[in-house]
């Protein structure tokens, strides 16, 4: 499956007269066999290397109230023991100590996670990030304002 980048403001446009396909969100238009998505419109918030892969579980959401007031599944529990949520380190400056930016980021199961290749963007499973890997990133929601920066993903693209 390949993906074709375009502008947002074209999407914006799709969604705002009825979307296709069902589809009004502005963010995912099936075309036939292909998906236009709009990626975001501002630099990513880290360009780094992956550093680490932290394949734990993913929190998700439960019931009609989403985001921190909701209620969330856990698996296989929420004990503050067993597998951690799946995450990944990116470095700018892998193998420095201090200096460049780092961020932890928890990579939920709605994050958008792609390969570039070419010119054209590849759909990727979690289980296809391994450290080594430089990529850009998007950060959907607070940044904990620690070093490193914790947060969680949008988008992750892992550039080839």
């Amino acid at each position: 499956m390949s993906i074709r980048i375009v502008p947002l403001a074209a999407l914006v446009l799709v969604a705002a007269c009825g979307g296709r396909d069902g589809v009004a969100s502005g963010l995912d238009v099936r075309e036939g066999d292909r998906i236009t998505i709009g990626m975001p419109r501002t630099p990513p918030d880290i360009r780094g290397s992956i550093t680490r892969v932290i394949p734990g579980d993913s929190v998700a959401s439960q019931g009609s109230t989403p985001g921190p007031n909701g209620t969330t599944a856990c698996p296989p529990n929420c004990a503050t023991v067993g597998t951690p949520m799946r995450s990944v380190l990116v470095e700018e400056r892998p193998g420095f100590s201090a200096g460049g930016d780092k961020s932890v980021m928890r990579v939920p199961r709605e994050a958008l996670l792609y390969r570039r290749v070419g010119g054209t963007l590849e759909r990727i499973a979690f289980d296809d990030l391994r450290a080594g890997q430089r990529v850009e990133a998007w950060f959907n929601g607070p940044v904990a304002a620690s070093y490193p920066t914790q947060t969680t993903a949008g988008v992750i693209v892992v550039l080839e």
